[in-house]
């Protein structure tokens, strides 16, 4: 059209920064008037036809030749910040390894001998009574009743250091702080699938039985275990999914965002067509993950038939987190509310039904194995203050210093072949560190309590 090429390479550039910023220059406009897509398109078009004749008419040849150059220097230059800035962070995810695994010596005669088998268990967003109480005006009397009916131990002042599974699941399976907020997420997870719980425990003569969630624990030292890619392959990889962030990096801040949502809901529509139904696909994702809920309860419940001891038995549950794919009853809930945390009941139906799953299968391993040590832990409550400002934009009117003391309560009982253990105001990475002590006599030191500070957008100001 220019029939110069620094002409049409500057004109280009000029088209692939809206485009791939349409996002940024969106926002500002409807939040001064409320503009439409199309009517931004429009003056956008509009100022695209201004810029071709100015371009045409106005600019030089070496002019345009000037301004490619800087465009060029300025874009080496912030691709080589970032890189820069960038590299370490590259360097650490794909070098990190353990450098702390330690080799325990016991000897012969104490991996011959008969140990009790111990089961833990670990409920992703399992509330504390207290935070039940705060957050859903539910009292649950249930789960107290049935601890105090069993011998179980269980402290209602318990709290661990973050809202967030992987920093709390990484002590706990440590059994000492390894995590800081400023861990990349693969770093978390070497600790979470390659722990020092499993070499501790092995060392003392236990087989490993993992029962698996999404990949979230190591189960290569495992002789026995449950996996969920029996029902089908989760890739979301316990908490993210990549596509969910190319989404997020590309498509939600380019001008094709509107055009693929609509798209998309176009889709959704299409009723008729079981093949792109997104309906019908979420619900057979939803009654896989029943499926798999069910089963990992089912197989918890009889893993004593394994061993009568020497078991050493750990579950991740992502259960009752979201989605909400059960009702108190365990019926299956509406589809297209599974992750809807304005509606309290949602999360408060699947967390009592969760209670129910917990008694039946503790009730059962207490019967046949009553020798047996269980752990019943929870990584934190549900964090509802923190989804309804984060998904629904609702304005922070609590204050995280009063907060943090629900958000981060959580389940913390332990089964100790019937004998009475205080464990009162221990997190739970403690109470594991307790029990073990006291168990293999060991003098593992305890974990520092201290909260981990908010993220920005949480602090108080």
């Amino acid at each position: 059209m220019f029939r110069c090429f620094a002409k049409s390479a500057l004109f280009t550039c000029a088209l692939i920064f809206i485009f791939l910023n349409f996002a940024f220059i969106r926002q500002p406009l409807i939040t001064l008037h409320h503009f439409r897509f199309w009517e931004i398109a429009g003056a956008l078009l509009l100022i695209f036809i201004g810029l071709f004749l100015f371009l045409l008419k106005k600019v030089t040849k070496e002019g345009a030749q000037t301004t490619n150059r800087i465009i060029a220097l300025i874009f080496s230059c912030l691709i080589l910040v970032n890189g820069v800035m960038a590299a370490p962070t590259i360097y650490r995810k794909v070098t990190f390894t353990r450098s702390d695994i330690e080799i325990i010596n016991v000897s012969d005669d104490i991996r011959a001998q008969d140990m009790p088998n111990i089961y833990l268990f670990i409920f992703d967003e399992f509330s504390s009574i207290r935070a039940a109480n705060r957050y859903y005006d539910y009292d649950n009397r249930e789960l107290h009743d049935f601890f105090t009916r069993n011998n179980i131990n269980y402290s209602e002042s318990s709290n661990n250091r973050s809202p967030y599974t992987e920093l709390i699941v990484a002590d706990i399976l440590n059994l000492r702080e390894v995590a800081n907020v400023g861990m990349t997420h693969s770093e978390l997870m070497e600790y979470i699938r390659n722990p020092h719980i499993y070499n501790l425990v092995h060392s003392y003569g236990y087989k490993i039985n993992t029962v698996n969630f999404g990949g979230f624990l190591g189960e290569e030292q495992s002789t026995y275990r449950f996996s969920d890619a029996a029902y089908y392959a989760i890739d979301d990889d316990a908490y993210y999914t990549i596509d969910d962030d190319v989404r997020a990096l590309i498509l939600n801040h380019t001008a094709l965002y509107p055009i693929t949502e609509s798209l998309l809901f176009t889709l959704n529509n299409l009723r008729s067509i079981e093949e792109i139904s997104f309906d019908n696909l979420t619900a057979q994702r939803n009654q896989r993950e029943r499926d798999i809920v069910m089963a990992q309860f089912r197989y918890c419940g009889t893993s004593y038939r394994i061993s009568d001891s020497n078991l050493f038995t750990i579950a991740y549950f992502r259960f009752p987190h979201a989605r909400f794919i059960f009702n108190e009853h365990g019926r299956p809930t509406a589809d297209e509310d599974d992750d809807d945390w304005k509606n309290k009941n949602m999360y408060l139906g699947q967390y009592i039904y969760c209670t129910s799953l917990i008694i039946d299968t503790v009730e059962a391993i207490i019967k046949n194995d009553p020798n047996s040590i269980i752990f019943l832990l929870s990584d934190h409550s549900a964090r509802y203050l923190l989804h309804m400002q984060d998904r629904y934009n609702q304005p922070k009117n609590w204050l995280w210093a009063e907060e943090v003391y629900y958000l981060t309560s959580s389940l913390n009982a332990v089964y100790y072949q019937g004998n009475q253990l205080n464990i009162e105001g221990l997190s739970g990475v403690n109470t594991v560190i307790r029990v073990f002590n006291d168990l293999f006599g060991l003098t593992l030191s305890y974990v520092d309590q201290s909260f981990f500070a908010p993220c920005e957008r949480f602090a108080d100001d």
